[in-house]
């Protein structure tokens, strides 16, 4: 499971939901380093939700030139992000990076498409 970025966005957002009582699952998703940058993941939640989150988007994209970097993006309750023009609106993007040491998939970031040479890599 934690090998498909989709499905690591999935449980992120689902854990999300509850970040109390699930935030032995937000800290085992995120890539080791960046665990203190999202604290209790209390604030983040409050972000997501006051957004209007609803679900993310089916299909991850990775960066250009480094398949280790995927972006899944998150969508808003707006009809499932449907505008009456058909495009998505789009509250913000996770940015996962592939991890060989930790054999998994992990989030590093949440927002505007963070850069590959952002992303924490294995030490």
């Amino acid at each position: 499971m934690l090998e498909d970025p989709v499905d690591v966005a999935r449980l992120f957002c689902s854990a999300l939901l509850d970040p109390v009582t699930n935030l032995d699952v937000l800290e085992m998703i995120v890539a080791p380093e960046t665990r203190a940058i999202w604290g209790d993941f209390v604030p983040t939640a409050d972000t997501v939700k006051a957004e209007g989150f609803e679900g993310i988007w089916n299909e991850e994209t990775r960066a250009h030139g480094d398949r280790t970097i995927a972006y899944v993006p998150l969508l808003s309750k707006d009809d499932m992000g449907k505008t009456e023009a058909g495009f998505q609106i789009v509250l913000g993007v996770l940015s996962l990076v592939w991890r060989e040491d930790l054999g998994r998939w992990a989030v590093f970031a949440l927002g505007e498409p963070a850069l590959p040479e952002t992303a924490p890599r294995q030490p």
